[in-house]
């Protein structure tokens, strides 16, 4: 998904909201990256992904996403796993189900790269991208191979 930088346009309150929640759930994010080991924000995650959505429905998936991906431009090094990690505690809170994604693989030049996304019913919502090089990690719990992208064995 594009997003339009945040100069070129005029936003609305939930938008501004919106980003305003955003940018200290990817600064926090970022810092727990640095601070704790990975695996450990990767299970919560899981985690998280796991329980029932119980909130009503505050703020469209498009306008969270992109409060996410406008607020990660704002923060030094918020990685693919930042914005997915940041995102997916957004999304939940604003009433959507989403499900961290983990791949990796070789690029064409076969140097090593590992990838983070959100999907929601094998729709790509935050940190698409090219994928066809990437081995999709198994989501924890789940014995069913994703779609469309090679599931590791």
């Amino acid at each position: 998904m594009t997003h339009a930088p945040l100069s070129t346009r005029r936003y609305s309150a939930t938008q501004l909201r919106l980003l305003a929640v955003s940018l200290p759930a990817v600064a926090l994010t970022r810092l727990a990256l640095w601070v704790l080991p990975s695996t450990t924000l990767v299970r919560a995650a899981r985690r998280l992904e796991s329980g029932a959505v119980v909130r009503p429905v505050r703020a469209a998936v498009h306008d969270v996403t992109w409060a996410i991906a406008a607020a990660s431009r704002l923060v030094p090094r918020a990685s693919c796993l930042t914005q997915a990690l940041a995102g997916l505690v957004m999304l939940r809170r604003n009433g959507h189900d989403a499900q961290l994604c983990i791949g990796a693989g070789r690029d064409r030049q076969g140097e090593f790269r590992a990838h983070a996304w959100l999907e929601q019913g094998g729709r790509i919502l935050l940190g698409g991208g090219d994928l066809r090089d990437l081995v999709r990690f198994p989501t924890l719990g789940s014995t069913r191979p994703a779609e469309g992208v090679r599931t590791h064995r």
